[in-house]
């Protein structure tokens, strides 16, 4: 924090010896008057780079206390705890009172030597941030606060103490990011160990983000004192700092004047010598600088998406991806929680093929979850189009975006989703399928709440059947099926919420049929080679659902269909002892069909592409009627008219089962 201060210290030291000794005492505040017996603050043309980093360093160690407090609001840093620095020191932060934060909250953050990122130093001692204010609407929210400092100690060389409090807003409104900071009481003073003090009064920074254009904003004024000196410097700018995100900026313009009235001007460049800043005293010849001679690097940053350092050079054909937007932890990620990506130029299109794949499953056999894509200027939105299982952990695909001028950039994301287990939603029903005109009740009993919190239920429709809900928002309700409606996947939502805002959701599907729809389901437990943990209804609407067999010993049932431009299909095999029919009755200890033992039962479920060496498993024949036929080559042979069975298969002597049911002009509940 406040890097080039140490070298304008030297600075001081060289006028006092040509001016004579001066008053060490700390000053009430930027004053423009003052004793005779100290020289006037003056802007000397032999230090044009000190004065320059007075202008940019000094509002910028304001703003870094922003960026800390921000960090701190927006929870990027871990409460509770003693916690490890990157520097080898140690922190602990803790809550006035438990989640979530309100106003009244204090955060006390204690800290042993510690590098702060967001400060830029080694810091030790005690921080308080209190919440005076938090305002939420359904546009954004609001945080104003107070910061003390006065009780830490910044472990530069001099070492640094920031005697006053600062006052500290900061706001969200849709794609607009907002801080603004400034003394709490007129003044903020900075007391460096070896007795200068700089202190800032009436000021004010104000600094933006427009996720929109991925450019940041900075316009600041005020009054600079230090306690050598009589008089104080004026800084204001006089066109805001701009730039993209993570670049120099390419537009504004910094004003520092004296009570002389000599002003030096700093002005950023445009593609050419963008890295550097012009400095110029009173129309003279201009200097160039570097940025990093002036600054940390905070101005082009932003707590969460981009950290101070070295940044690019602007030029109008830029496209990269910065990082993450708003994610706190992706080791307790929601279920359907939204990833935001950001890049720094506005984003036209996203490579849809990588998007129907986006969350792989860490274990290997289990199905990838499709996600949906916003686009929100320079902001990617992707969420998963079915809610994530608790506790599992998800990769993300990598994918590739177009920027509004056409310039590519591919995102090889090492982003890993440990998905959060504090709520588990679970919908319980009493059967599958339901009729026209029909009720079924729905049940979030044996849902899951962790952390013991009370917990809201809310229930939804994401199809277009018109479902009715006698209550939408009790762990238990009944729904009912319109008279009229035409069959097909009903889906409902089902989510569950705790008091601290911690939710999950999951999808249930019913069928809704009539005696003309035939079914083919199955439900994968986790593990299950075979299904792949999925749950899904294959009907005679979504493809060809058919049933045969030779004998009436055996019968096949296949399915085949097309999605996401991909063939479909799926074989059941059922067989009975040798010279018997199959017949309604349960037959258990059945084994892979087609190696079966002469005296056994068979059976066998596989499908696009996958299938099991060995398997032991049982199914239960509900009912079944046969329509003899001879085929196109004259050979006898049965359709299976009727057919309602249910089959549970464990494949390679595994514990984790696939449970069907196939329904084939029959009535037969599910």
């Amino acid at each position: 924090m406040i890097k080039a201060l140490n070298y304008f210290t030297l600075l001081a030291v060289l006028l006092l010896t040509a001016c004579g000794d001066g008053d060490s005492n700390p000053p009430s505040g930027g004053q423009t008057g003052g004793s005779n017996d100290k020289p006037p603050f003056l802007i000397e043309a032999g230090y044009l780079g000190a004065y320059g980093a007075i202008a940019v360093n000094l509002p910028e160690g304001m703003l870094q206390l922003a960026h800390y407090s921000h960090t701190l609001v927006h929870q990027q840093v871990p409460f509770g705890g003693f916690q490890i620095c990157s520097n080898g020191g140690g922190r602990t932060l803790s809550l006035s009172q438990p989640l979530p934060i309100a106003s009244g909250t204090v955060f006390t953050d204690t800290l042993e030597d510690c590098f702060v990122e967001t400060l830029y130093s080694i810091l030790n001692g005690e921080i308080k941030l209190t919440i005076n204010q938090h305002n939420s609407t359904a546009l954004g929210h609001s945080y104003s606060l107070e910061l003390d400092l006065s009780k830490v100690v910044f472990r530069d060389y001099p070492e640094l103490t920031v005697l006053d409090t600062v006052s500290i807003t900061l706001s969200t409104e849709q794609l607009l990011r907002t801080m603004v900071v400034r003394p709490t009481h007129n003044q903020v003073r900075f007391h460096f160990s070896d007795g200068d003090v700089f202190s800032l009064s009436q000021f004010q920074l104000t600094s933006k983000l427009d996720l929109a254009t991925a450019m940041y904003r900075a316009d600041y004024q005020g009054r600079i004192a230090l306690n050598h000196f009589s008089h104080d410097l004026a800084i204001s700018t006089m066109e805001p700092l701009q730039g993209y995100l993570g670049e120099y900026p390419h537009q504004g313009q910094i004003e520092l004047s004296d009570s002389r009235n000599n002003k030096l001007l700093l002005t950023a460049n445009q593609v050419v010598d963008s890295e550097l800043v012009k400095v110029q005293l009173n129309q003279g010849a201009t200097a160039l600088y570097y940025w990093n001679e002036f600054t940390d690097g905070t101005y082009w940053s932003w707590p969460g998406l981009y950290s101070p350092g070295a940044a690019q050079r602007f030029r109008h054909d830029n496209f990269d991806f910065l990082g993450s937007v708003g994610t706190t932890s992706f080791n307790d990620f929601p279920s359907l929680g939204t990833l935001s990506f950001l890049f720094s130029r506005p984003v036209a299109s996203v490579d849809g093929y990588a998007l129907g794949s986006f969350f792989n499953h860490s274990v290997w056999g289990q199905p990838s979850v499709a996600s949906e894509v916003a686009i929100e200027g320079a902001m990617v939105h992707i969420r998963p189009k079915i809610a994530l299982t608790p506790g599992d952990i998800y990769t993300l695909e990598s994918f590739g975006a177009v920027n509004t001028l056409g310039m590519n950039r591919y995102v090889y994301s090492d982003i890993q989703l440990t998905i959060s287990t504090a709520v588990h939603a679970k919908v319980a029903k009493d059967r599958l399928s339901v009729q026209p005109g029909s009720e079924l009740v729905l049940s979030a009993a044996n849902s899951i709440i962790a952390t013991g919190l009370a917990a809201s239920y809310h229930w939804q429709e994401l199809t277009d059947f018109g479902v009715t809900f006698t209550q939408n928002n009790t762990k238990e309700t009944s729904i009912h099926i319109p008279v009229g409606s035409t069959p097909g996947i009903i889906r409902i939502r089902l989510t569950v919420e705790d008091e601290l805002g911690r939710s999950h959701s999951t999808d249930a599907e019913l069928l809704l049929k009539d005696t003309s729809t035939n079914v083919l389901y199955y439900n994968s437990e986790q593990g299950d080679w075979i299904g792949g943990g999925q749950t899904r209804f294959l009907t005679n609407m979504s493809g060809q659902l058919t049933s045969s067999s030779w004998d009436r010993n055996t019968l096949t049932v296949e399915y085949s269909g097309t999605e996401h431009n991909r063939s479909v299909w799926w074989y059941l095999s059922l067989a009975a002892p040798e010279g018997k029919d199959l017949t309604p009755g349960l037959y258990q200890n059945a084994t892979r069909a087609a190696f079966k033992p002469a005296h056994g039962n068979g059976l066998d479920f596989t499908g696009n592409g996958r299938g099991c060496n060995t398997l032991i498993g049982s199914f239960e024949i509900f009912d079944i009627e046969f329509t003899e036929f001879t085929n196109e080559w004259g050979e006898q042979q049965f359709d299976v008219s009727t057919l309602a069975v249910d089959f549970t298969q464990y494949c390679e002597g595994g514990e984790s089962a696939l449970h069907g049911k196939v329904r084939i002009n029959s009535s037969h509940p599910m």
